[in-house]
């Protein structure tokens, strides 16, 4: 009787053991590639389940370099993951953008251009993977393309959604 009351209760604390490694709901990364290129991003995801995950996300131009078509770009996005272990693994992406830009608009009056803000907005796509390191460190690569539906002669039709981030599930 001692013999199975024991392994009942090794039983018991392993299940425990398992369902709290997924109790991890929270994900918060920085985008160190993006760092680097001077648009740092920060991101936060809830996962959803074992497959899924949505989050929201932003991204600034610190140092106004010409790398990426844009100077703050944010927006909600969600994933969907293939791999066998708890979110994470190889996963699809699908993101809502809102995108700002300083274009420089040529006046015909004082013959001189000068800079505005213009906002756009569309959508993008990407693929990536995600590695849990120690039941809480995450690191993640993905790259991907969105459409600029409000582009004209001023600003990009694409953007690049690309990253290599280190974060922290809780």
């Amino acid at each position: 009787m001692r013999k199975l009351l024991f392994f009942f209760l090794i039983l018991a604390s392993t299940l425990n053991a398992q369902e709290s490694a997924n109790s991890y709901h929270h994900e918060l990364r920085l985008n160190a590639l993006n760092l680097v290129l001077g648009n740092p991003e920060l991101d936060y995801e809830y996962l959803l389940n074992e497959n899924s995950g949505a989050g929201i996300y932003a991204s600034i131009n610190v140092d106004n370099n010409k790398i990426f078509p844009y100077n703050f770009m944010a927006g909600p996005y969600y994933r969907l993951y293939v791999g066998s272990r708890y979110a994470s693994g190889f996963f699809f992406e699908g993101t809502l953008s809102v995108i700002g830009e300083k274009v420089d608009k040529y006046d015909p009056n004082t013959g001189s251009y000068s800079p505005y803000d213009k906002i756009g907005f569309g959508p993008s796509v990407a693929i990536g993977g995600k590695f849990v390191i120690r039941k809480s460190v995450v690191f993640e690569f993905f790259g991907g393309i969105g459409r600029n539906f409000s582009a004209d002669e001023f600003s990009a039709d694409a953007f690049p959604r690309i990253g290599i981030s280190i974060g922290k599930r809780f």
